[in-house]
């Protein structure tokens, strides 16, 4: 997390400090508050060393370091995408809305393209379905704010069980189209449509 977020997090149960050792001579610090972590080479990110002692005398210390994303950047095709959804019930479907519109509200437009991909080949498909089509990110906030409101609106959603019939689909077929048969249980193989460039994390 503090390589996610870029800040060190407050040293515990340091209130009071050996007063035999000087910080004044060590070439570190411990944080009282949350301090900002800057990279100091971008192109190598965040080193930190983990060490655990052990009361009998088991000792382990690890150096890990940040994966820095080298991949092309990310970047908006301004092409309809799919974005679909699933969940075991209606109840979880509906919360699950909810949390990916306000995620979709705070996303990035550059983003909006991979983050579409990434769910349609990164989650499995559970009974409860919602698809919808946008060409980004507020579009689909805005759908998913009224489908959890009650109002379906933009949003395909269906329910498939195991007597749904469940046949293959062209993935080229329009995009309102291939979004309706989706939650009606018909199989995509999203990978023709074009992958993520980079799979995002996601709620």
């Amino acid at each position: 997390l503090q390589f996610r977020h870029g800040q060190i997090a407050p040293t515990l149960h340091a209130d009071r400090p050996n007063p035999v050792i000087d910080p004044a001579t060590l070439p570190f610090h411990l944080p009282r508050s949350v301090e900002d972590w800057p990279r100091r080479d971008p192109a190598r990110g965040r080193m930190a060393g983990i060490s655990a002692f052990g009361a009998g005398g088991a000792n382990a210390h690890v150096v890990v370091a940040e994966f820095v994303d080298d991949r092309a950047g990310a970047h908006g095709t301004g092409d309809p995408e799919i974005v679909v959804l699933s969940a075991r019930t209606p109840e979880r479907l509906r919360r699950y809305a909810e949390l990916m519109a306000r995620h979709f509200r705070d996303m990035d437009s550059a983003d909006f393209t991979d983050s579409a991909r990434t769910l349609q080949i990164g989650r499995p498909a559970l009974p409860h379905r919602l698809a919808l089509v946008a060409v980004g990110p507020r579009a689909v906030a805005d759908a998913l704010d009224s489908y959890a409101a009650g109002t379906d609106g933009a949003v395909h959603t269906g329910t498939v069980d195991s007597t749904t019939p469940t046949p293959a689909i062209d993935p080229n077929t329009p995009p309102e189209r291939l979004a309706e048969l989706w939650v009606s249980g018909a199989q995509v193989d999203w990978s023709r449509r074009g992958g993520p460039i980079r799979r995002m994390s996601l709620p």
